[in-house]
């Protein structure tokens, strides 16, 4: 199963190089307090209590395969950020991350988490499947909420990077 960590020294770099893939950035957009050029001084060493960033990690891989992390928006509610690499995407590595990282905010305090898509996203599907509800649009954007104990508590794949290759492969 994927791990969250603190991403350290080389590690760091991924994350430029995750901005600048094609595949996985494509019908992504970038949360405004997640901009590339300054996120590891506001991001990458701040208080989980009110912003948390970590990597999705495979064991099994043995490398990096996305990013997850919150920026808390009021007294128990986040905005959630969740990216997987393009060509690593329907195998279960979101899903992980998402129990993960949900995990994560229910230990500091976040009952709620809020994700934000354009009209039309391609990735409503995984955010609906996954239990959140669409709660309000705003100016071309669609505003989802979901319980992160309930995020917390779904099944996942214990071995997701054997299933990735087997479908892949």
């Amino acid at each position: 199963m994927p791990d969250l960590i603190i991403p350290e020294g080389e590690e760091l770099q991924f994350h430029d190089a995750l901005m600048e893939d094609r595949l996985t950035m494509a019908q992504v957009q970038i949360p405004d307090g997640l901009d590339p050029a300054s996120w590891k001084d506001t991001w990458a060493s701040a208080d989980p209590r009110d912003r948390l960033y970590r990597q999705v990690y495979c064991d099994g891989c043995g490398y990096s395969v996305g990013e997850a992390s919150y920026e808390r928006i009021g007294t128990n509610r986040a905005a959630l950020w969740l990216l997987i690499m393009g060509d690593m995407r329907e195998a279960g590595y979101g899903r992980s991350a998402l129990k993960l990282i949900a995990a994560e905010a229910c230990r500091n305090g976040i009952e709620l988490f809020e994700v934000q898509l354009k009209e039309q996203s391609p990735y409503e599907a995984f955010i609906l499947h996954r239990g959140f509800k669409k709660t309000e649009t705003r100016e071309g954007w669609c505003v989802y909420t979901g319980e992160t104990r309930v995020l917390a508590e779904q099944e996942c794949c214990e071995n997701v990077c054997e299933l990735f290759r087997d479908n892949k492969g």
